[in-house]
């Protein structure tokens, strides 16, 4: 799939750096997925940007 959105627009960036997925094996590894997803947007109120473009 990235070979043909590069062939469309080569300077489109498919894949997120650092990105790694994970597999979600126990009830409470899915409660703490959920939690993290739910807390995660608080902790960038600051507003703040990263080097790498994203808000903190």
């Amino acid at each position: 799939m990235t070979k043909r959105i590069r062939a469309i627009d080569p300077t489109v960036r498919v894949w997120q750096r650092s990105f790694h997925d994970r597999i979600v094996r126990t009830p409470r590894e899915a409660a703490a997925v959920r939690r993290y997803i739910v807390e995660n947007p608080a902790r960038w109120a600051g507003g703040t940007e990263r080097r790498d473009g994203h808000r903190r």
